[in-house]
């Protein structure tokens, strides 16, 4: 472990990574809620920062006063080169998969946006999977919403007494998704209404 302090010292004036205040916050959630799962990277040869500057910029923000540091020994050359390719290499996401797990997330009630993911990137993400015109239309779509925590008391506690005192059996068919099924039901009465 290594004192924030002493880091902010070991800064690399060369690293061109710089995040947004929204993506400083965003790391800032992440670490309040999973503390640090990746440590400091620090050259013992230069005394330089090689990864994490940003790590280190939200810990002292949030009042944190050491985190975990890895030392490697590199070149000043190699170093550089690391520093670059921490910050540019990166993968994409299978969106299928990401989709999968932000459906997960949402089943379980879990804060999607812990996870770095705001609305905006999630709506991309299932926009990614809109099918082509030549494509056969799914039998089932997955549809994410963003609610407030009173809406989402509302919204669970009318589904829930739907499911206890209606007969969805004719939503089912197919589909065993007893959300879904009780959300369809309700809509299908509010159009009924109409």
């Amino acid at each position: 472990m290594t004192k924030v302090s002493e880091l902010r010292k070991l800064e690399a004036e060369y690293n061109p990574r710089k995040i947004t205040e929204k993506a400083m916050e965003k790391l800032k959630v992440s670490i309040k809620r999973f503390g640090f799962v990746l440590p400091i990277i620090v050259n013992k040869r230069t005394n330089r920062i090689v990864g994490g500057h940003q790590r280190v910029t939200a810990a002292e923000q949030l009042g944190i006063k050491e985190v975990p540091t890895f030392y490697v020994d590199l070149s000043e050359s190699d170093e550089m080169i690391v520093n670059l390719a921490l910050n540019k290499i990166r993968g994409n996401f299978e969106a299928e998969k990401l989709n999968a797990l932000l459906d997960e997330f949402m089943k379980e009630g879990l804060d999607i946006e812990a996870s770095g993911f705001d609305e905006v990137e999630i709506q991309e993400v299932i926009d990614s999977l809109k099918l082509d015109d030549d494509e056969p239309a799914p039998d089932f779509l997955q549809i994410a919403f963003k609610l407030n925590v009173r809406e989402r008391k509302n919204i669970t506690d009318t589904l829930r007494l739907i499911r206890k005192t209606q007969d969805l059996k004719r939503y089912e068919d197919d589909n065993r998704n007893a959300n879904g099924n009780a959300l369809f039901f309700l809509c299908d009465q509010y159009l009924e209404s109409l």
